[in-house]
């Protein structure tokens, strides 16, 4: 992989798209970088393999092309590639497409209000969280499933993560285990508030490391902002 002084290379940004590996296994990217990506897909495979990829980053353009080596797997959630003799004008192809990127909507907070990442995957719910951690003076950055979910850290790290488990697209379980070996994220605190919890499932995500486990029927906005001031508050920055 090459180096480049501005370290752009480096630098990771969301963006979900469209990735064919080994000519056979549809799977999506949840970020690029000039050196690599992170594929999402359940697929197993082995770190060190090499792989064909085809990636699809713009409708109207042919897709990018080439070859990666496998770094990091993360069973059942995906794993992370170095791109591999990228030829010029892919790689130039691949640049030109990060640049047009959004900036991270977090440059221009102040430091010193404390962020929530909510995610759920439904309107509702985020509506009434979102409102209640606003009056206790939060700001609130919303998700609706697990893969937005890496978006909003990608573009900043939370104080706080509230977490739905059942979700489509990416779950609950499956957004913590990522999270969890992703070590920019290990420590972030995270509340699992769910619409059913079985000790099967309190189980799963005690081991992932969670902060607490609340379910919706029997916990109400006020206990639930009274949960999340205790957690903060016992945060050091």
């Amino acid at each position: 992989m090459d180096n480049q002084e501005d370290g752009r290379e480096k630098r990771r940004l969301f963006v979900k798209k469209r990735v064919i590996i080994n000519n056979s296994i549809e799977a999506s990217s949840i970020d690029i970088s000039e050196g690599g990506m992170y594929i999402y897909t359940p697929q197993v495979f082995q770190m060190g393999s090499l792989i064909d990829i085809t990636l699809f980053l713009k409708d109207e353009e042919p897709p990018l092309r080439g070859k990666a080596k496998i770094q990091h797997v993360h069973e059942g959630v995906g794993f992370g590639v170095m791109f591999l003799g990228l030829l010029p004008e892919e790689r130039k192809k691949l640049k030109d497409f990060l640049l047009e990127l959004d900036e991270s909507p977090y440059a221009t907070e102040k430091t010193s209000v404390k962020k929530i990442l909510l995610i759920d995957d439904s309107d509702t719910a985020r509506r009434m969280y979102k409102g209640v951690f606003m009056t206790e003076g939060y700001l609130v950055i919303e998700a609706s499933s697990g893969v937005e979910g890496i978006k909003r850290l990608r573009e900043g790290i939370p104080d706080l993560i509230v977490l739905d488990l059942i979700m489509e697209e990416m779950n609950g379980y499956q957004f913590l285990q990522l999270v969890r070996v992703t070590p920019e994220w290990k420590d972030i605190p995270v509340v699992v508030l769910t619409g059913r919890m079985t000790t099967a499932e309190m189980d799963k995500v005690s081991a992932l490391g969670i902060s607490d486990y609340l379910v919706k029927a029997t916990t109400t906005p006020k206990k639930l902002a009274e949960k999340v001031n205790d957690i903060v508050k016992g945060i050091s920055r």
